[in-house]
Parts: structure tokens; C-alpha cells; sequence
């Protein structure tokens, strides 16, 4: 169950590549923010809903809205190395989820060895760039990609981030999951 829970946290995380190559810009964690994703036949809104602290960490608390309900919650904290997931739906991870280390670099790769409730998940993430198209438009990105394993069991994750956008793409593989959002808008708080 958590497993599930825990991929569905993963769809929600969008990110933002710098307007002026400010480190903070990367992702934009103001209350508010919404994305709109488009998974198969499914649309899934991801929205930062309030900021809250978790241990030494100030978080934006991101809903995934699914078919109108909140279906999991997420925590995302800009740390010194990068952005980082330190909770899931409520349930605090042992050591942060490096998701977007900072500044991207092509090529470069970070372990992923943490504990959300009671799944171990490890791995690793490594950096690229691509140009995408998506609904929302044609994008140059730089991509997040990695290879895991959630209580033994295989996973992959690969995140594309468009500059002023965030998240356009992602995909999760996971058991027989093979999951695709792709960014139909994103709306900016007001």
C-alpha cells in the first residue's frame, strides 16, 4: 500500500528551472502553484497547499488531486544540496529524497538509500538533458532520471524539468506499472 502511495507522491513533485539562475527558482514552492497532468485517460492535478516545518526543514506540503480528492500529500524541502522529498503522506523519510540536485549537471549522479514507513528504497539518480514535447508545448529540459529498488522490488523513475515551467514529464515503472504524466498547464499562485 504504501508503495502505491509512495508513486503517487513521486508523480507530484513538478520543479522549475531558474529564470536567472537563481538556485531557489528551480522549484517553486509558493502556495498555490498547480500543475495539470494528463496520465493515460486520467487527469491529475498536483497543487502546494501550505508550508509547514518537518525536524530542522521548511517544507511546501504538495496535494495530488485525483478524480477531485486528494489522493496522497508530499513534503518537499529545498536543502543544500538540492530539493528533497522528506515526507509522504504524512510519513517522514529517514533521510531526505534527493530528487533535483543542485545546480543540474549533465552526467552527474547522487545515491538514493532512505526509509518511508516501512519501505527501504535505494538507488540512484543521474542527470540530462533532452527536448521534449508534451501537451503544454515543445521543451528543452534537463532530466532526473534513476533506478531503485522499494523493498527489493525494481522501480524507475525519470522526471523531465523545463525551464519556467517545472515537471512536464514524468514516468514511474514499478511492478506492472508503467505510468506517464505529461504537463497539460501549469497556473502560477495569483
Amino acid at each position: 500500500m504504501l508503495s502505491q502511495v509512495l508513486l503517487l507522491g513521486l508523480l507530484a513533485g513538478p520543479a522549475q528551472l531558474p529564470a536567472a539562475g537563481k538556485p531557489d527558482s528551480y522549484y517553486p514552492l509558493q502556495v498555490g502553484n498547480a500543475w495539470h497532468y494528463k496520465v493515460g485517460d486520467k487527469r491529475i492535478s498536483t497543487k502546494v497547499s501550505t508550508q509547514e516545518k518537518i525536524g530542522d526543514l521548511m517544507t511546501a506540503r504538495i496535494e495530488t488531486i485525483v478524480d477531485g480528492n486528494v489522493a496522497t500529500t508530499e513534503n518537499v524541502a529545498q536543502t543544500a544540496e538540492g530539493f528533497a522529498r522528506v515526507a509522504f503522506s504524512g510519513q517522514k523519510t529517514d533521510k531526505p529524497v534527493l530528487f533535483l540536485k543542485m545546480p543540474p549537471k549533465k552526467g552527474e549522479s547522487w545515491e538514493i538509500n532512505t526509509k518511508i514507513g516501512s519501505e527501504v528504497v535505494k538507488g540512484k539518480f543521474i542527470g540530462d538533458e533532452e527536448e521534449i514535447e508534451v501537451p503544454a508545448g515543445k521543451y528543452k529540459t534537463v532530466t532526473s532520471a534513476g533506478e531503485f529498488e522499494i523493498n527489493g522490488r525494481p522501480a524507475a523513475f525519470k522526471y523531465w524539468f523545463a525551464p519556467n515551467v517545472g515537471v512536464v514529464k514524468l514516468n514511474v515503472k514499478f511492478d506492472n506499472m508503467d505510468i506517464t504524466a505529461e504537463l497539460q498547464k501549469f497556473e502560477p499562485a495569483k
